[in-house]
């Protein structure tokens, strides 16, 4: 083998590394990714812990904290921290100017993440921001930024590695497919709704239909049902 050859080989060997160990160092957030940061902040202050917790087991030491701020925009806020615990569960938390945190999964945190949203993006986020946006800044918010929304557009973009989705029990791209389809979002006398598929990262597939009234922009109810169940898919983005 010629020098040039192997300095070409060399050079495609090298770029194919990056690209693997920058994939590793990802984590797909609200239709982004963001750097993985382990645990940023040692020791953890008391109040974030005492929030976390909420959601969390007890051993902090195993806990990844990451800034996400950026990763969502203009948020009137001082930080915003995605945290994982040892057992895969999650928790997302709000640190305001003042010092204090916040949680804003499940039904508790609605109405903060309304204000936030509310704030950022005017009195109808679902324009500034768009409904797919939106509905997936809800999702990860209410419980776990490890989901994607389902749609043609998303199916599409899955072509070249969607071996990889069909790792679970299901193993025809038609069945992905079929649960792929667009959010449907309606407005009526000042309330508005939006309505999605959604694949979480235990390979399932469930059904969103987010509610709210229009004016002072307000999330008000989450409805979850399960559409195909744990496992049926492979989420291959798992940290």
């Amino acid at each position: 083998m010629t020098m040039v050859k192997r300095v070409f080989f060399a050079v495609i060997i090298l770029t194919l590394a990056s690209e693997i160990a920058m994939r590793q160092q990802t984590a797909v957030g609200a239709g982004q990714t963001y750097p993985i940061k382990e645990n940023i902040m040692k020791p953890i202050p008391d109040k974030l812990r005492s929030v976390a917790l909420q959601n969390l087991n007890a051993n902090d030491k195993a806990w990844w904290v990451r800034d996400v701020t950026h990763s969502y925009g203009k948020l009137d806020l001082e930080r915003l921290y995605w945290i994982i615990d040892s057992e895969d569960k999650s928790i997302t938390v709000v640190q305001g100017r003042n010092e204090e945190f916040f949680s804003l999964n499940g039904p508790e945190g609605l109405a903060l993440s309304s204000k936030l949203l509310a704030k950022a993006y005017g009195k109808e986020p679902w324009i500034a921001m768009g409904v797919e946006k939106l509905g997936k800044t809800i999702m990860s918010w209410y419980r776990d930024p490890r989901a994607y929304i389902l749609t043609e557009v998303f199916f599409g973009k899955q072509q070249p590695v969607i071996k990889s989705w069909l790792t679970g029990r299901e193993k025809d791209p038609a069945s992905l497919k079929a649960v792929c389809r667009e959010p449907v979002f309606t407005l009526s006398d000042g309330n508005w709704s939006l309505d999605l598929n959604a694949i979480n990262r235990y390979g399932g597939v469930e059904r969103w239909i987010i509610q709210g009234q229009t004016v002072n922009f307000m999330i008000k109810d989450i409805f979850i049902t399960k559409v195909k169940d744990e496992g049926t898919f492979n989420f291959p983005d798992e940290l």
